[in-house]
């Protein structure tokens, strides 16, 4: 054995340090590498995802906005229909004006989002008011109802047409009401009620709590500040805390999305929905026209909604950075992993060789007991399936095959045959020359049975002197063709030097037409095989042989 000073080990021991980092060196420069290649790949991963998210987000948002809208107008026309459909000849009697008032109170007292309810006549007077007080809906007395003529929805929407509705823009300093020291934003919704003779007899007006809706859109998954803007690009509604103390205080009104992000505004109210990304942040829109589908004024039509995301820049940078801090730890504890480790694999090498040589041996010989196990498996499974005598398949073989082929059959509406054989006067040969011959004699039947199939027929043995053929897709004709010939030679072979011939009683039923299944389809075969062995025994008798 080698006998190595301390300066000869030292020396070895620096040479091997100096071989593994030639091992590291590559390794953990291509690991770098690649860990800004990733760091590259998650940062655009991160912003198309970022962005896409916004994106459907703010689809989200405008979907959600047109179905509240649709509701709000599904109940306008709802409401006309039922005032006309009352207010038949534009004659209101009081009768039926109580019946509406009372129907418009019922209704507006499940709505929560509505606020009142309105029928103002040709000359631009009240004679139905439904409004909520703290929470319960009631019927405005006629000294208290107002002379509507000058109101702004009214003399739009007294012009409007059948089907046409009147909607009120949505601006907090002008449609806003004062309600417990803070604004309760509204939108009057009208629309002309026309009698049974087509002849306009008034305006039904609706005014909706804007608040259910912008609600409704901040509830949706967002990561900016959501903003509603008006056509001019004044702010309806904001996340932004800065922003809603200006819409509530109604103050700095010289400020607008336009003044604080001009090359932004200029792409959003250019477009209808889409993405614009700058040196402020991440702006994501759509476009709101709150009934888009119906038949406006124009001046409904001159206003839009524009739903604006915000995410600043200032939370970009802080998510990109959030990434590259997670990937300056990531690389770290990767490289130092690798380090080690390949230090660690040049170490053990050796040692590591050995052992999986001594896996392979002994993998190896798993292996072969492995496989002989299988086929001792395999050799078991098939003996507990054939008849040790006769080696053809069993009855439990026989029950298992039948009921695949039943589920096939059934699958593919295939068919099949079934014939139930019973020996005839095997009992006597058993009684005149004992069991050994008799099992012969079994063997020889089974021999025969063999040969006169098919190979696609299966037959077993099912009892002491009880055999069952399956004719896989076989007619009937062609079955019994094939067992008289068996029946032939077998009543015609002698068995174990015996004159008595063996006679195969037999009976054979097809599925489905006897039976719609191989079970049943046993049952029929049976009968009739016992059948069969009746008259052959009545004929034997007969004819004395």
């Amino acid at each position: 054995m080698p006998n190595y000073t301390n300066s000869n080990l030292s020396t070895e021991m620096r040479g091997n340090i100096l071989r593994r980092s030639l091992w590291i060196l590559p390794i953990l420069l291509a690991t770098i590498w690649l860990m800004g290649r990733f760091y590259s790949m998650e940062i655009a991963q991160e912003q198309e995802l970022l962005e896409s998210l916004e994106y459907q987000s703010s689809l989200s948002r405008l979907e959600i906005a047109r179905q509240r809208m649709d509701t709000v107008l599904s109940d306008l026309f709802f409401l006309n229909h039922v005032a006309s459909y009352v207010w038949v000849d534009g004659v209101l009697s009081p009768h039926e004006q109580g019946y509406i008032e009372n129907f418009f109170r019922s209704f507006i007292e499940n709505k929560v989002y509505y606020d009142q309810i309105r029928i103002i006549d040709m000359f631009g007077q009240e004679f139905i008011h439904i409004e909520k007080r703290d929470g319960s809906s009631v019927i405005v007395p006629p000294h208290k109802r107002d002379k509507s003529s000058e109101e702004h929805c009214f003399n739009h929407s007294i012009k409007l047409e059948r089907n046409q509705v009147y909607l009120s823009p949505l601006n907090p300093h002008l449609n806003y009401e004062e309600m417990e020291g803070s604004l309760k934003p509204l939108l009057h919704i009208a629309t002309p009620i026309f009698a049974g003779n087509n002849t306009k007899i008034g305006v039904l007006i609706i005014n909706y709590l804007a608040r259910d809706l912008l609600d409704t859109l901040y509830s949706s998954s967002a990561m900016g500040n959501i903003m509603l803007l008006n056509k001019d690009g004044f702010w309806l509604e904001s996340s932004n805390q800065e922003i809603e103390k200006e819409i509530q205080t109604q103050k700095n009104r010289t400020r607008n999305f336009f003044t604080l992000y001009p090359e932004e505004a200029k792409t959003i109210y250019s477009q209808k929905q889409g993405q614009v990304k700058s040196s402020d942040g991440l702006f994501t829109f759509v476009t709101i026209g709150p009934l888009d589908s119906m038949a406006l004024t124009q001046e409904a039509r001159d206003y839009e909604w524009k739903i604006v995301s915000m995410i600043p820049a200032s939370m970009l940078e802080w998510r990109e950075e959030a990434i590259k801090n997670r990937f300056r730890t990531l690389l770290g504890i990767v490289v130092l992993i690798l380090s080690v480790a390949i230090f660690l694999f040049i170490v053990e090498y050796e040692r590591r060789q050995k052992i999986h040589v001594h896996l392979k041996e002994k993998t190896l010989e798993l292996e072969r007991v492995n496989m002989a196990l299988n086929a001792m498996v395999k050799k078991t499974e098939r003996d507990a399936m054939i008849d040790p005598l006769t080696e053809l398949w069993n009855r439990r073989y026989m029950i298992k095959r039948l009921h695949e082929e039943d589920a096939r059959i059934q699958h593919t509406q295939g068919s099949a045959s079934i014939a139930v054989i019973d020996l005839g006067n095997f009992k006597k040969i058993n009684d005149t020359y004992g069991h050994a011959r008799g099992d012969r004699a079994l063997v020889q039947i089974a021999a025969i049975l063999r040969e006169g199939l098919r190979q696609t027929d299966y037959v077993a043995r099912t009892g002491g002197d009880e055999f069952l053929i399956y004719f896989a897709d076989l007619s009937l004709t062609k079955a019994k063709k094939i067992m008289e010939r068996l029946y032939n030679r077998i009543m015609q072979h002698r068995f174990a030097g015996a004159n008595s011939p063996i006679f195969a009683d037999y009976g054979i039923a097809h599925c489905p037409s006897d039976a719609d299944s191989l079970e049943e389809t046993v049952k029929v075969a049976d009968s009739r095989m016992y059948a069969f062995k009746v008259n052959r025994k009545k004929h034997t008798a007969d004819t004395g042989k």
